[in-house]
């Protein structure tokens, strides 16, 4: 299945991220899956869009940023107990 997201797919200024058709990921063990409602990009993640985070831990192309958000759990994945879908 298909969602749209945020795609880096080069590093740059902040036109490099796009709304794109993304592949929804499957929540893997002990992961659930958020159906976000609002997202925002910190400042490490301008950093990383930018390129010019420590390279170590410069994220693989494409990218999508947003770790900062809010949501209702959509599907939990094998031995997540804590939280319901």
């Amino acid at each position: 299945a298909m969602m749209k997201g945020i795609s880096v797919t080069e590093f740059g200024a902040p036109d490099v991220m796009k709304v794109a058709d993304i592949a929804k990921p499957e929540p893997k063990e002990g992961e659930v899956l958020i159906k976000v409602y609002a997202a925002g990009i910190n400042p490490v993640e301008t950093y990383k869009r930018a390129g010019t985070y420590a390279k170590h831990l410069l994220p693989a192309l494409p990218f999508t940023p947003g770790a900062d958000g809010a949501g209702i759990v959509e599907t939990i994945g094998a031995g997540v107990s804590t939280v319901s879908a």
